[in-house]
């Protein structure tokens, strides 16, 4: 069957399936897509190594530059389904901020899948389904790639029924955050550069603070971080101070207790905010994150544009900008 032939007869068949879903549920059958793992690779100059293909859907709904999303593999016939930062032949390299299925990677022409039920599923070649976002028949109207990066599953309203955010990898891109409360949600480092699945690195809120942990043969031991007692959430956050200065800045959500009033004894939690100034640089930036690098550092990155000429550069390292203080791995935020 001709290709051109093929992709008319499943669109058809999505379209009367989805003819069959509730009208207020589904998803227009002209913004459903399956995506075939296969064909040229793109790219001139990517991390890892890899080679990688865009996913391409109707209107572009997974791309907003400079972020796509991708099939991308660092060993031949071994694809993990992420989210890479760059423009296609742009020259500066592309980095990668998210992945789906790390540690399940699938072969050439598996197959992402957005049905008319609002299920985002990536299958292997022989129909194993690898991943998913268990979104079926909760209300998903539609998908998309916001501009910091996040990808959405939205309903009618717009409102987040599934986005990336809440499932990160090794990477909190800018507005992220990890809390006690996301179901023990953590960075995890890359095993190495050319191996995806999940390292001895992992970082995350626990009522010690805002730790990273190396695991030693199954015992996790604390590597560094920030001690916090109280903390219920950290996000990561970049700010311009002027056209010239960009600060990088963690903010902690802390839960302490004060004195009701002067005249009670009893306390009671309050929520308040410490903002971590993580570092300070010379030059307006577009986009960052911060990552949990396989060697154990936490490092963040800048997309720098200036005179149609772009770059990552790494401009934080946790080793090296902000700790150890005083010959300790912790750094200490007050309560």
């Amino acid at each position: 069957m001709a290709p051109s032939t093929y992709l008319h007869s499943v669109m058809l068949f999505v379209a009367l399936v989805c003819s069959s879903v509730l009208a207020q549920s589904r998803v227009p059958y002209n913004k459903t897509f399956r995506f075939v793992n296969q064909g040229e690779f793109e790219g001139l100059n990517v991390e890892y190594w890899a080679s990688y293909r865009y996913i391409e859907t109707n209107e572009n709904m997974v791309l907003n530059w400079p972020f796509g999303l991708l099939f991308y593999n660092t060993t031949p016939n071994a694809h993990v389904l992420g989210i890479g930062a760059n423009l296609p032949n742009d020259q500066s390299e592309t980095l990668w901020v998210w992945d789906a299925n790390r540690n399940d990677p699938v072969r050439e022409n598996s197959t992402l899948t957005f049905g008319c039920d609002g299920n985002l599923v990536l299958a292997d070649v022989d129909g194993r389904i690898v991943w998913q976002t268990n979104t079926a028949n909760k209300g998903v109207t539609g998908i998309s790639m916001q501009p910091n990066g996040n990808l959405v599953l939205h309903d009618k309203d717009g409102r987040f029924i599934w986005q990336s955010f809440d499932y990160p990898s090794d990477t909190l891109l800018k507005g992220q955050s990890l809390g006690l409360s996301n179901g023990g949600k953590k960075l995890v480092s890359r095993t190495s550069n050319r191996d995806s699945h999940d390292g001895p690195y992992s970082m995350l809120v626990d009522r010690n603070g805002f730790i990273m942990y190396r695991n030693n043969s199954g015992a996790l031991s604390e590597h560094a971080g920030w001690e916090a007692m109280g903390l219920s959430i950290v996000t990561f956050d970049s700010v311009h101070e002027d056209q010239h200065t960009t600060t990088y800045f963690l903010s902690f959500g802390l839960r302490t207790n004060i004195a009701a009033s002067r005249h009670l004894l009893q306390t009671q939690p309050v929520s308040v905010s410490r903002r971590v100034v993580l570092k300070k640089i010379d030059y307006n930036y577009d986009y960052s994150f911060l990552r949990l690098e396989s060697d154990g550092n936490l490092r963040g990155y800048t997309f720098y544009v200036e005179y149609g000429y772009s770059v990552w550069a790494k401009d934080y390292a946790y080793f090296g900008d902000t700790c150890p203080p005083n010959g300790s791995s912790r750094c200490v935020i007050s309560t």
